[in-house]
């Protein structure tokens, strides 16, 4: 099961650290995290996303390899 967990902090720089110790507990496995997402709202109103895992190169890189193997499989027929 997945959950949405949204927390707001005053500033940025805040929101970042939290990030950054969110990371440093997946990699130490105390939590199990598919993705942290800080988001803000540049001077402009135009909102940013600092994601800590990029979808768009995961998401590539897995279709890439798949792409590869299945190339060299009917390659070799």
């Amino acid at each position: 099961m997945s959950e949405l967990i949204v927390i707001g902090y005053d500033n940025e720089n805040t929101a970042e650290e939290a990030r950054l110790d969110l990371f440093q507990m997946s990699q130490e496995y105390l939590v199990e995290v598919s993705d942290a997402v800080v988001a803000h709202v540049d001077d402009k109103g135009k909102v940013k996303l600092n994601q800590m895992v990029n979808r768009w190169t995961a998401a590539t890189s897995g279709g890439a390899f798949w792409g590869l193997l299945i190339g060299l499989v009917f390659l070799r027929r």
